[in-house]
């Protein structure tokens, strides 16, 4: 008999200990967050598409399929010339520096252009 209450008083002196320590327990600290700021909006991008009609000096004059279009070129930027290669072999060395594009389409994987810049090493 004094087991059983010796188990009784410990499990309920466990229940008031449990709920002492709930009913007291620290409040959880509440953090605000104002926003004083809208967030920055991305710079607006603009897409021309079409065939170069005409090269002047300082712009590109672009067509596409309602409109012209001419693309201001800033002084000093650097223009690539872009050479089609034949098939049969590519004009590169061993060991060029080159970038690939590529795409992958229903048909396949497809390279889509090869950009070298003469003098460029590994």
């Amino acid at each position: 008999m004094l087991v059983y209450l010796t188990l009784i008083a410990v499990v309920f002196a466990t229940a008031l200990g449990a709920g002492f320590v709930f009913a007291h327990e620290p409040q959880r600290e509440t953090v605000t967050i104002n926003v004083r700021q809208s967030p920055l909006a991305p710079p607006p991008s603009h897409i021309v598409a079409g065939v170069i009609d005409e090269i002047r000096d300082g712009a590109i004059v672009i067509v596409g399929e309602e409109q012209s279009t001419v693309i201001d070129i800033p002084a000093g930027v650097a223009i690539d010339e872009l050479t089609r290669v034949a098939s049969g072999g590519a004009p590169f060395a061993p060991g060029t520096a080159v970038n690939l594009g590529t795409a992958d389409t229903q048909t396949g994987f497809i390279v889509t252009g090869i950009v070298a810049v003469a003098g460029a090493t590994p």
